[in-house]
């Protein structure tokens, strides 16, 4: 998947509520946490917002990593907070510095 491919996976409304949620555990001081998790709840609040009108919010699992890639890529300073998988590799891409190593994680 090529990095537009990644990007036009992503729901701008549901990325912003999944980044607060980021942020809100950076500020109480969690070192790592669930992106699957914090997706979730995020998908939950924006669909607890909108139950009067039935419109849910999709989330593919398969698209999770392009959430927390993008992250990264917008927040490098917080790379560190999630553990990834590189897509081919299997490896366990953790605690990346500001180097070239997120960049790895958006492109693997």
């Amino acid at each position: 998947m090529t990095e537009d491919q990644a990007l036009a996976t992503i729901n701008s409304t549901l990325y912003d509520l999944f980044e607060q949620l980021v942020f809100d555990c950076v500020d109480q001081g969690f070192e790592n946490y669930s992106a699957r998790t914090l997706l979730h709840v995020a998908k939950w609040k924006l669909d607890c917002g909108n139950a009067e009108d039935g419109k849910r919010v999709s989330l593919n699992h398969n698209h999770i990593g392009n959430y927390v890639r993008y992250f990264i890529r917008c927040n490098p300073q917080h790379a560190y907070f999630f553990k990834l998988r590189g897509e081919k590799s299997g490896k366990l891409l953790t605690h990346l510095d500001r180097s070239n190593e997120w960049e790895k994680a958006v492109r693997p």
